[in-house]
């Protein structure tokens, strides 16, 4: 395994616990766009998890761990995301790499409950 493979494989099990500070809480229902391996629902041990993953490897570590993932881009699974349902959808490091970031953002606000929240982040390292 390569040095970038094992970094990669390390930023796909983050539990991204640095987000947590960005969060109204309680969390019931969460949607995880770019889940990885499903470890961000760690930090939500009493909500329904659901998860977006494009790559199939992640996305089976993470269905392995009985939360709901969808693999696949989001453009390609929204249509089995119900709409006004989520109290927190987190982006986090995914919207820099959408096709169309404008167009999925306003896809994505018609997933949450009217008093839902929609947190994100932005990498800013350089692969």
């Amino acid at each position: 395994m390569t040095n970038l493979s094992k970094k990669n494989d390390l930023y796909y099990s983050a539990s991204r616990g640095d987000m947590l500070k960005y969060i109204d809480w309680p969390v019931n229902t969460l949607l995880e766009v770019g889940c990885g391996e499903g470890n961000f629902a760690s930090n939500f041990p009493n909500a329904e998890y659901w998860g977006v993953e494009p790559v199939t490897k992640y996305a089976e570590t993470a269905a392995s761990k009985h939360l709901k993932i969808l693999n696949g881009t989001y453009e390609s699974v929204s249509g089995q995301i119900p709409c006004g349902y989520f109290d927190l959808i987190a982006c986090n490091d995914v919207i820099e790499h959408m096709i169309d970031p404008i167009g999925f953002l306003q896809d994505v606000k018609h997933k949450l409950k009217p008093t839902g929240k929609l947190i994100a982040s932005i990498t800013n390292n350089l692969v």
